[in-house]
């Protein structure tokens, strides 16, 4: 499992990187039956207390295919929360599931799949989910709640 746990990390750090600054991340595998299980779990935040918000993305992603690879059935939850606190309280939590089979030949060409999986999944759930009125970073003379349309809100 470590090959494909390993690629899986080295694949995904540069969309991580980009998208989410503050990240942590973990990734485990394990071999049990003949079949590889992965598991990553993605963890970001942002907390805004002089402009009166915080925000925290949460996703997890469970991978699962047979040693020899071939097709991975993966399913991933993903969750944002935004709480904004300025002359009242407002919170959103919103989740969402997705599931999807993936193409697990090599160990990196599954892990770039995997990738893109998680990338456009992740990507559609913020862009239509976080439509909804959120706080985003403004000078403080012109603090706000305004509409955030990027991929990473917080």
């Amino acid at each position: 499992a470590e090959k494909w746990r390993e690629a899986l990390q080295v694949a995904l750090k540069p969309y991580l990187d980009e998208f989410f600054p503050a990240h942590v991340t973990a990734i485990y595998g394990k071999v049990e039956d003949d079949m590889v299980t992965i598991t990553c779990c993605i963890e970001d935040h942002k907390y805004n207390p002089n402009n009166f918000w915080n925000g925290k993305w949460k996703s997890k992603w469970d991978v699962k295919f047979p040693t020899a690879g071939g097709f991975a059935k993966v399913e991933g939850s993903m969750s944002a929360q935004v709480h904004y606190y300025e002359d009242g309280n407002v919170q959103l939590l919103s989740s969402k599931k997705v599931e999807e089979s993936v193409q697990m030949s090599s160990a990196n060409e599954g892990a770039n799949n995997l990738v893109e999986f998680i990338k456009k999944s992740e990507t559609e759930y913020q862009m239509l989910s976080m439509r909804i009125t959120t706080p985003c970073p403004t000078p403080r003379s012109k603090r706000s709640v305004e509409t955030c349309h990027h991929p990473n809100p917080y």
